[in-house]
Parts: structure tokens; C-alpha cells; sequence
């Protein structure tokens, strides 16, 4: 409904474009959203297929982008946010698709890297702007799997003991993920 949502949205909306079919799962009710969270989930109508949470995993999924809670979400998952998450852990182990995090995993606190109880599992997290400190915590990798940063204007990329930063574009995803697939 917020930020972290609306970037899913739009990563919903490149993924289109690049030929994928996808579905979106809202999470909270669309009259709960931000403004900039509503105005890109209204670019998607009529593009996207809508699902609910509590549906089946659909058919041929490869991907699953977590843009539930983000790094303002600290402590226990209220019970819409917990089946959610443990809905994408469940398709992660049943269907053997991808997690993609936006930012930080929903349930990670992105300060800590303490994990909320059924916190997302993701293989991969990308973080806007900078990594967190939540990410670098002992145990963190096992909720953040691999970490890529995207760099942002206006924020610089910082870099550590002299490693050269590695910001994330469309054609390195790509070489990480999966081809595109239709869900029928």
C-alpha cells in the first residue's frame, strides 16, 4: 500500500513489457494505498491479471516479487501480512519459483536483519539506494539470499574496502532469472 508496494507495481509493469504474463495479489484494500502506490496499480488495470491471496499458485510460476512491507516495517505480521508472506514461502518450496525482495524481505527489519516470525524467504533481494544494515546482519542472507543494490539519483553508491559496486540493470537480471512463461 506504500512505497515498497508501488515499486512492485512498477517492476510488475517492465515485467509486462518484456513479454511476461503476471499476476498481482493485493495484500490491502486499494482504498488504503498511497497515492503514487494507487496511480501504478492503475497503469497495470486491463495489463495484469488480478489474483487473491488464498488462490493457487498459478500454472508455469517462475517469479514471485515480495513488495509487501519495506524498510519502514519492524516487528510481528498482522494476520493479512503473515499469510501473505507465508503464501510466497509456500510457492517458493511447492513450485520451486524464485523470491525476489524489494528492498528488504517482508518481516526483516531493515536495521536489525532480525526476522519476524514468517518473514519471506527470498533468493534474491534488491535494495534501493544503498544496502541496509539489516541485510549485513549475521543471518540476514538466509532471509536476503544473494543482495544486488540499484543505485538511485541523488543517492550515492556506497562502496566498502575498495569493491566496486554493481548496480543492477534489466540485462543483468535477466541473466539471473528465469526466461518468461505463461501461466496457462
Amino acid at each position: 500500500k506504500g512505497h515498497n508496494g508501488g515499486d512492485a507495481f512498477v517492476l510488475a509493469g517492465h515485467l509486462v513489457e518484456a513479454g511476461w504474463l503476471v499476476e498481482v495479489r493485493l495484500v490491502f484494500p486499494e482504498e488504503s494505498m498511497r497515492p503514487l502506490a494507487a496511480e501504478k496499480l492503475a497503469a497495470l488495470r486491463g495489463r495484469v491479471v488480478f489474483g487473491a491471496v488464498g488462490d493457487e499458485p498459478p500454472r508455469g510460476l517462475t517469479v514471485i516479487a515480495d513488495g509487501v512491507l519495506g524498510t519502514g516495517a519492524v516487528g510481528v505480521l498482522n494476520a493479512g501480512v503473515r499469510e501473505a508472506c507465508d503464501e510466497m514461502n509456500r510457492f517458493r518450496e511447492v513450485t520451486g519459483a524464485m523470491v525476489a525482495a524489494l528492498d528488504v524481505p517482508t518481516g526483516l527489519d531493515a536495521e536489525t536483519g532480525d526476522a519476524a516470525v514468517g518473514a519471506v524467504r527470498a533468493d534474491l533481494t534488491i535494495a534501493f539506494g544503498f544496502p541496509k544494515t539489516g541485510h549485513c546482519a549475521d543471518g540476514a542472507e538466509d532471509w536476503c539470499g544473494r543482495l544486488a543494490v540499484v543505485s538511485l539519483r541523488g543517492l550515492e553508491v556506497l562502496s566498502d574496502a575498495g569493491m566496486r559496486p554493481r548496480v543492477l540493470t534489466p540485462e543483468l537480471l535477466q541473466t539471473w532469472l528465469p526466461g518468461p512463461r505463461n501461466f496457462g
